[in-house]
């Protein structure tokens, strides 16, 4: 008489022969997240390896290294001449907590949040939608990818690889690569008037990095910081993760309001702006702004952290000083990035600070930070150095400058009576009022549906305000996408203009 085979039915588990991963890791992940989510008991027995080898269309031997695997690991037990169970002590880490679904495909989980700190349940607070910035029509802060100089990035890289020297494999100082420090120090000297001596430069993992850092040395919890309003997302979540009190000043034709700044907050310890292109509405503060500006921070005693994001990508007119340039006070604190000049994945910036708070980064960077990876580091270095970068700079400003005059051109013959395009002399975007009673905010939404990103500055606001300014960026976009995309604006606003005067005629 044949031997009667015993044990569960494990027929939910799948083999994916087109993945990276062996066969007997995935059959011994099913099993044991069927262990884990109860769906096998303790002390069930299981197939035999022959049993469950057939069902399964996969090698025995297969199903024996998953088997051991489990056995080690405490999840499975194996009697000899008797089979394998369910180890019974897993009884124990099954009634430790609620019953573990899998998510279904393309959802997430309904679970509760676990146990978290004050500050961790403020920063989930401020969890809003990212939205990857895809080179299409007409995404924003995206320089032009299509016109780096890949190849010429590439050697650079292949070089330092190629070095037997392994310093470019070790822990870097917390502070950063010195010769890239030294490169950043000259260029800002040339190009931004920036007297910026390497010590007082720290690399970091970008602005938003850098302005958490600050608020994180130089702010308590509850402390004023004030920010532009409408203004970056990122930044000002970055002032907030660190417990401040954060303070929305309005921007208005000559930049950051200070006389209401003055009156929300006249003792505010930090001061966040971005004076040389303001973001979003690419407003650039007035010199006599400036100094109101740091004569606020020394009254008040606070610190200026001024975010050039993309100030030196300037095309037309006088490249204005950065702030910190004149700064006579000590009390501007620089900071960079190579996102917007170099490419995003990058994730480099730097801080330049003032005198009195270089030990204090030196050493808070040195206890928490450890450094950044060298290599990436290396390489910008070396492009900065050899000359590369600057001329890249120049090509870019000539490049976004013929973009800008594309995208005002096409505007003004597709976008007639719709959109009032306004001209810009720095940066990737422009501002255009909506010539219509549009809701800007459902526009956008209508519009992602076509893939073409027209973004409301509403999005940017952190005080509610009736705004109809929309921003199309050009960096990225080449004619075509720029005249298709402007196809695709004039011909969904005229949809939603006739549907709202549908409304209109059945009310």
């Amino acid at each position: 008489m044949a031997k009667t085979t015993q044990g569960a039915l494990l027929s939910t588990i799948l083999v994916d022969r087109g993945t990276d991963i062996p066969i007997p890791v995935q059959i011994a992940t099913e099993i044991r997240e069927m262990i884990l989510s109860r769906v096998l008991a303790a002390g069930q027995r299981l197939p035999s390896s022959r049993a469950l080898a057939h069902d399964m269309g996969v090698a025995r031997s297969s199903v024996v290294q998953a088997m051991e695997t489990l056995v080690f690991e405490g999840f499975v037990t194996s009697r000899t001449g008797d089979g394998s169970y369910v180890s019974s002590d897993i009884k124990l880490l099954q009634d430790r907590g609620p019953q573990r679904r899998k998510p279904e495909a393309g959802k997430g989980q309904n679970t509760p949040l676990p146990r978290l700190s004050a500050r961790g349940r403020d920063i989930m607070a401020l969890a809003y939608e990212m939205r990857p910035n895809l080179v299409r029509a007409f995404t924003t802060a995206v320089p032009a990818l299509d016109a780096f100089p890949t190849r010429l990035w590439s050697r650079l890289t292949s070089r330092f690889l190629r070095n037997s020297d392994t310093a470019h494999m070790v822990y870097g100082p917390a502070e950063g690569h010195a010769p890239l420090r030294a490169a950043i120090a000259q260029h800002l000297r040339l190009g931004r008037g920036l007297n910026a001596d390497p010590g007082r430069i720290f690399i970091v993992n970008g602005a938003q990095m850098a302005v958490q850092l600050c608020a994180m040395v130089l702010a308590d919890p509850g402390d004023m910081a004030v920010f532009e309003d409408p203004g970056g997302i990122g930044p000002r979540n970055a002032l907030k993760s660190q417990g401040l009190c954060t303070i929305p000043v309005p921007i208005d034709a000559e930049g950051l309001d200070v006389a209401r700044a003055r009156a929300a907050a006249p003792d505010a310890r930090l001061v966040l702006v971005t004076p040389s292109h303001q973001h979003p509405t690419s407003v650039i503060m007035s010199l006599r702004r400036r100094l109101e500006l740091l004569a606020y921070a020394k009254a008040a005693g606070a610190w200026i952290l001024e975010d050039d994001y993309d100030g030196e990508l300037r095309y037309s007119g006088v490249l204005q000083p950065s702030l910190a340039s004149i700064d006579a006070d000590g009390s501007v604190i620089y900071i960079g990035s190579f996102a917007k000049t170099l490419f995003p994945s990058l994730r480099l910036g730097f801080v330049v600070v003032p005198d009195a708070l270089v030990d204090v980064f030196r050493l808070t960077m040195s206890a928490c930070i450890q450094g950044l990876p060298v290599l990436p580091q290396a390489v910008v270095a070396a492009f900065i150095s050899e000359g590369h970068y600057a001329a890249h700079i120049r090509n870019m400003r000539q490049l976004y400058a013929h973009r800008a005059a594309l995208l005002l051109d096409h505007g003004a013959r597709q976008l007639a009576g719709k959109i009032d395009l306004r001209p810009v002399t720095t940066g990737f975007h422009t501002v255009g009022r909506l010539d219509s009673l549009l809701d800007p905010n459902a526009l956008e939404r209508r519009l992602a549906e076509r893939q073409v990103r027209l973004v409301s500055v509403n999005r940017y606001r952190a005080m509610p305000a009736s705004d109809n300014r929309m921003i199309l960026g050009f960096s990225c976009c080449n004619e075509t996408m720029i005249a298709n995309g402007m196809q695709s604006i004039a011909s969904t606003i005229e949809a939603m203009e006739a549907e709202r005067k549908g409304r209109s005629h059945r009310a």
